[in-house]
């Protein structure tokens, strides 16, 4: 009960960054949405990758698939929130917003007027996507039986 209800929730999440993308509630509400859901996901991935070696306190995943399903979720939850960003700090579309956040993702492209605290917005998606990627990958890689040492 408790995996599907995560399962849910993120689902949830990402569908509500989609509406913010799409439908237009202002910058201000739009942004505050994103940016907690931004820092949610990065709470709870802190307290996977920190908190999660005490079983304990945090439970162990249900699988190695459905964390890794759920990490590519995450990122496309970020990637959205920051479609978000981009729309109202570049005055993109919804569509040409979402296509710079992917090329940052990516790290092949940024949007074009990159100066000031705008770039600081794409540096701060490089960073996180970094962070999102690197380390919580290795941490799931590091689970994967297929990659388990004294394994014949």
């Amino acid at each position: 009960m408790r995996s599907s209800v995560i399962d849910g929730y993120c689902v949830l999440e990402l569908g509500v960054l989609v509406l913010l993308l799409v439908v237009e509630r202002g910058p201000v509400f739009e942004g505050v949405v994103a940016g907690y859901i931004l820092f949610e996901i990065y709470l709870n991935l802190f307290n996977i990758i920190f908190i999660g070696k005490f079983p304990a306190i945090n439970a162990p995943p249900a699988s190695i698939e459905r964390s890794i399903l759920l990490l590519f979720l995450n990122v496309l939850q970020v990637v959205v929130a920051f479609a978000v960003f981009y729309q109202h700090a570049f005055r993109l579309s919804a569509v040409d917003a979402l296509f710079n956040a992917v090329l940052v993702l990516g790290t092949i492209g940024y949007p074009a007027a990159t100066t000031g605290w705008c770039g600081l917005l794409v540096s701060l998606q490089v960073l996180l996507d970094l962070v999102l990627l690197v380390l919580l990958l290795s941490r799931f890689v590091g689970q994967a039986t297929l990659f388990r040492r004294g394994r014949n």
